[in-house]
C-alpha cells in the first residue's frame, strides 16, 4: 500500500544504490530551473525508514530540489515489499532515463542475488526479459574495463559481450582499446574472438583458414628477416604485410606463450 504525503526535503535521504551513476550537467541544470519555475510535479517514491524517508525513485528530483530551494515535494510512501520497491525504480529510470546498460545490470543483480528469486519472479520484478537480464548482468560481472566503457557509451553493449568472451587479458585490452578508438561493430568484435581462439589453440587464422595470396609488392625483400621466426631462411616465401605495432606484439606473445616460437625468435619486434 502506498499513502501521498507532503515530505519536507531536510527528511528525505539518497537510495543506499542510487540507479544514475552520473548525470548529465546540462540536463539536470534544465530539471533545476524546471523546478524552480512550476516545483515538483512527480511524486516521488520513498520508504519510511526511523524518522527519515529514504528515496526509491526520484532521486534527481530530490537533488533539484534541494538546489532549487524547495522546501517540501510530494511522495508516496510505500508500505510494501523493498524489493517490489527495487523494482519500480529500475522501471522508472529505464523509463525516464538515458540510462546504461552498466546501470542496469547493477540493479538487475542486486535483486537476482536474492534469496529465493525464481527466473519468472526476477523478470517480473525487473519487468524485462530474461535475456535483457542477464546479458546485463553478464556484463557487470565481466571484465570492469569493459563494463565501464559501456557506461560511458565509448562502446555497445553487443561489442562489450564479444570482448567479454576473450579470456586473455591482453588480447581483450587490446581488443577494448581498438574498439573505443574505432568504433567497432559486433561484427568485428565477433572477428576479434575467432581469432583469439585460434591463436589460444596454437594456430594462426592464416592456418585455421587459407587466404587468397597477397598481390606482389614493389618492396625488395632480399637480406630481411622473418618477424616471426628470426631466420633468413626461404627469403622466396617471405611476404609484405600491414600490421598495427600493437597486433604484432600480441601475436608474438600468444606464439611464444603456446611454444610456437622461442623465446629468442623476433626479438626485434
Amino acid at each position: 500500500m502506498r499513502r501521498l504525503e507532503n515530505i519536507p526535503v531536510a527528511r528525505l535521504v539518497a537510495p543506499e544504490a542510487p540507479m544514475r551513476i552520473e548525470m548529465d550537467d546540462e540536463r539536470f541544470a534544465e530539471l533545476v530551473e524546471d523546478v524552480r519555475q512550476r516545483g515538483v510535479l512527480q511524486t516521488l517514491l520513498v520508504r519510511e525508514k526511523g524518522d527519515v524517508y529514504q528515496v526509491i525513485a526520484g532521486h534527481r528530483r530530490l537533488l533539484a530540489a534541494r538546489q532549487a530551494g524547495i522546501e517540501s515535494v510530494p511522495c508516496l510512501v510505500s508500505e510494501g515489499d523493498e524489493v517490489d520497491d527495487t523494482g519500480d525504480m529500475i522501471a522508472e529510470n529505464i523509463l525516464r532515463e538515458d540510462v546504461t546498460p552498466a546501470e542496469e545490470g547493477e540493479l538487475f543483480k542486486r535483486i537476482a542475488s536474492i534469496p529465493g528469486i525464481e527466473e519468472a519472479e526476477l523478470a517480473r520484478r525487473c519487468r524485462r526479459p530474461l535475456g535483457y537480464i542477464y546479458t546485463r548482468i553478464a556484463l557487470v560481472e565481466g571484465d570492469p574495463d569493459v563494463c565501464a566503457a559501456v557506461h560511458k557509451r565509448q562502446i555497445t553493449l553487443g561489442v562489450a559481450t564479444e570482448l567479454n568472451k576473450v579470456k586473455a587479458a591482453n588480447f581483450r585490452a587490446m581488443y577494448l582499446e581498438q574498439a573505443v578508438q574505432t568504433g567497432a561493430s559486433i561484427a568485428t568484435a565477433k572477428q576479434w574472438v575467432n581469432n583469439w581462439r585460434l591463436i589460444n589453440s596454437g594456430q594462426t587464422p592464416a592456418q585455421a583458414q587459407p587466404m587468397e595470396p597477397l598481390p606482389p609488392q614493389p618492396v625488395d625483400v632480399v637480406g630481411q628477416l622473418c618477424r616471426f621466426c628470426n631466420s633468413p631462411e626461404r627469403q622466396h616465401e617471405l611476404e609484405v604485410i600491414w600490421v598495427h605495432r600493437n597486433e604484432l606484439h600480441a601475436i608474438l606473445a600468444a606464439l611464444r606463450a603456446n611454444n610456437v616460437l622461442s623465446e629468442g625468435a623476433a626479438a626485434g619486434g
